[in-house]
């Protein structure tokens, strides 16, 4: 707390939120960042319109479709994740980080000032709540305690 300053910090853990991405929602952010039409149809086709099938010794498993869902282990699983996350910060004034599923959310300020800052964070909270309600995003708060 040096010169009477402090951050006052809230970390949300968004795990297995990468399995409940609704991907009409990503689409249709894709689209909003004026995207072209053939990129958006080609992320359509690789989350919507996907097979698979799993090779063993010298057979392999009849071809399934896909089912709604963006998998963990694509290689553009992250870079989607990212995006469709990314919504939610359009509704925080907090200074935040996120890393794969992390987000730090962050205010600093003088300790004249926290209680506003505490409220202002409380609104910032309730905003990323209600847009993971409106994206069908999972978040656990992190309960780290506070200290003052």
């Amino acid at each position: 707390m040096d010169n009477n300053h402090l951050t006052v910090l809230t970390l949300l853990d968004l795990s297995n939120a990468l399995n409940c991405v609704d991907q009409d929602i990503l689409l249709s952010a894709l689209r909003a960042f004026n995207m072209s039409q053939s990129v958006t149809d080609w992320f359509l086709n690789y989350l919507k319109r996907r097979r698979q099938s799993i090779r063993y010794d010298d057979g392999m498993s009849s071809w399934y479709d896909v089912q709604d869902e963006v998998s963990q282990g694509d290689v553009l699983s992250p870079l989607l994740f990212l995006i469709f996350i990314n919504l939610n910060t359009q509704y925080i004034s907090s200074l935040y980080h996120i890393y794969a599923d992390d987000v730090q959310i962050y205010h600093c300020t003088m300790l004249q000032d926290i209680h506003s800052t505490i409220d202002s964070m409380k609104r910032d909270l309730a905003n990323i709540s209600e847009s993971s309600r409106l994206y069908r995003i999972i978040i656990t708060l992190a309960n780290l305690g506070s200290y003052l």
